[in-house]
C-alpha cells in the first residue's frame, strides 16, 4: 500500500528552501515540489508508464509561475490520461509539437 503524504500548503511551498542538497516535498498522488540548491522550485509528477510499467517523471512547470492549485489540476489531468493508458509525457510533447507547427504555419502566412 502506498504511503499517504500530508498535502502541502501554500505557506510550506513558499517557504521551501534547501541547504546543501536538493529537496523533494511530496504533496501526494505522485505530485512533488523539487527544490534545487539554487532555489529553483519545480513541480514534478511521478508515475508508472502505462506500457512499460517503469517509474517515470514529468515536469509541469516552475513555482511561482505554476501555483499549487494549478499543479494539482495538472496532476489530476495526468491521472485521467493514465487511466486511458496514455502517457502524460508523450501527450504533452504531442500537444507542444502541434502548437509549434501551428505557429510556424501562421508565421509563413504572415511572410507571404
Amino acid at each position: 500500500m502506498a504511503i499517504q503524504a500530508k498535502p502541502l500548503t501554500n505557506t510550506e511551498v513558499k517557504a521551501a528552501k534547501t541547504i546543501g542538497k536538493d529537496l523533494s516535498l511530496h504533496d501526494g498522488g505522485g505530485l512533488l515540489l523539487f527544490v534545487k540548491t539554487s532555489g529553483v522550485k519545480t513541480w514534478r509528477f511521478r508515475y508508472y508508464h502505462p506500457l512499460s510499467k517503469k517509474r517515470t517523471t514529468v515536469t509541469f512547470g516552475h513555482y511561482p509561475a505554476l501555483s499549487l492549485a494549478e499543479a494539482r489540476q495538472k496532476r489530476e489531468a495526468a491521472k485521467a490520461l493514465l487511466a486511458k493508458k496514455i502517457d502524460p509525457q508523450e501527450y504533452q510533447r504531442t500537444i507542444l509539437a502541434s502548437e509549434l507547427s501551428a505557429l510556424m504555419i501562421k508565421d509563413r502566412k504572415l511572410l507571404i
